[in-house]
């Protein structure tokens, strides 16, 4: 099986987390930002995660991906005794955090930026989405700071689980993606939230690249 991701896209992360908490291999395979005739090849629009199974055909949407890897493997992800909140979190928060990682992407050495093209298309892109220039986001980066780290003190609740949930799919994804941001400070059972999983799932954080 091939997985077509964005190193920085949270859903795809979504998928790849089940992936590896089943045991399943899966072949990771990193898109560039501007690349629109693979994921309009494979499923005929442009998204990522993109999964093309054994059999060649081809599945989009991160949730879905996720079900079908339980599927494949036989065995049940539990819903988690915080879906809901961790549901509610990544909602409420979800500007902020694109405020906040948005811009800080094109400064990384990912696979999806590997051309010039592919940095100036996402950013054309994401300042669309912003309604504002990336060096404007940039210069209230300390207001947005203080604002996550509000955010970050409300998870109260978090604890690095046994196995993962639901609760876990929908929030640990977020929180892996903020460890981009240089300056932000975790409290710290979140931040071994974050380390614990994706040590255990050989997912990378962005704590040493941080910017």
């Amino acid at each position: 099986m091939k997985l077509f991701i964005f190193e920085h896209c949270p859903y795809c992360i979504k998928s790849l987390l089940v992936a590896r908490a089943l045991g399943l291999e899966v072949d990771v395979r990193f898109l560039l930002n501007d690349d629109e005739a693979t994921p309009n090849q494979l499923v005929g629009k442009k998204i990522v995660p993109i999964l093309v199974k054994d059999d060649d055909t081809a599945m989009a949407e991160s949730l879905d991906i996720a079900e079908y890897f339980c599927t494949l493997a036989n065995k049940e992800l539990s819903q988690g005794e915080h879906f809901s909140q961790a549901q509610q979190w990544v909602e409420k928060h979800l500007e902020t955090f694109l405020r906040l990682t948005f811009v800080r992407w094109p400064q990384l050495a990912l696979p999806e930026y590997a051309i010039d093209t592919a940095i100036s298309y996402f950013r054309e892109k994401k300042e669309q989405r912003l309604g504002e220039s990336f060096d404007s986001v940039l210069a209230n980066s300390d207001a947005d700071i203080a604002t996550m780290e509000h955010a970050l003190s409300e998870l109260t609740w978090l604890q690095a689980p046994e196995h993962i949930t639901w609760a876990d799919v929908a929030l640990f994804p977020f929180l892996r993606n903020l460890t981009v941001v240089k300056g932000l400070t975790f409290p710290e059972h979140v931040l071994n939230y974050v380390d614990t999983l994706a040590t255990e799932h050989r997912i990378k954080t962005f704590t040493r690249v941080a910017v």
